[in-house]
């Protein structure tokens, strides 16, 4: 068989005659506590030292938390995981922005965040990282194409914006909308626990094997 890790990307090589039992297994995250929203105006990006990460904090801190920090002056930009020597000065001296690196205490991270953003403008693969805000309850602001493959719905369970003022808009009105954070974020995780909980896809992948088995004996 041939496995994915997305009902697109299953789409896709379906047209292809050569690829035969296409099966979808998603990426998957363990369910972690359901948090409660911060109060603080707090906006979330985690990632690794990957260069569609680092092109992702250029785009975000050069061209969308400017809009963001000049109607919000208090509010606050944490990048996490991405290391400030793979950064230009200008972007690491940004007024309330915080570079904390790498972080062991991922449940603590995310209980200062009220909104996580995923503006990747290159790559592939679907991010985990978006799947695994959504299991915390948070509310994700992303590009489309840093959703590409995640079975979250636009405008109930993700908001997808590429222009970058309408990205900073979509986290204005999130930072000062309570009821919309926790309206967007509980419908994400609810999505995510249906179709993303790491032990329901273990099942699955194991319920698919023995299934395999048991054709192979008969």
């Amino acid at each position: 068989g041939t496995y994915v890790c997305s009902d697109q990307d299953r789409s896709y090589l379906a047209k292809k005659s050569y690829y035969h039992k296409i099966v979808t297994i998603p990426n998957a995250v363990t369910i972690p506590k359901l948090q409660t929203h911060t109060r603080e105006q707090t906006i979330l990006f985690l990632g690794s030292n990957y260069s569609p990460n680092i092109g992702a904090v250029n785009f975000l801190i050069k061209s969308i938390w400017p809009h963001i920090h000049n109607e919000l002056p208090h509010a606050r930009l944490i990048i996490a995981g991405v290391s400030i020597d793979r950064l230009d000065r200008e972007i690491i001296t940004t007024a309330n922005v915080q570079f904390p690196g790498f972080v062991d205490d991922l449940d603590q991270l995310y209980e200062r965040a009220r909104v996580v953003v995923a503006p990747i403008l290159t790559g592939s693969g679907t991010r985990v990282k978006i799947i695994e805000a959504a299991s915390y309850g948070k509310p994700v602001v992303s590009t489309r194409l840093g959703a590409d493959g995640i079975d979250l719905s636009d405008g109930t369970e993700i908001q997808l914006r590429d222009n970058p003022v309408e990205f900073a808009r979509a986290c204005i009105n999130l930072l000062v909308d309570p009821h919309l954070c926790e309206q967007i974020g509980l419908a994400a995780r609810t999505k995510v626990i249906k179709n993303y909980d790491r032990d329901k896809v273990i099942q699955s992948v194991r319920q698919r094997i023995l299934n395999s088995i048991v054709l192979s004996a008969t």
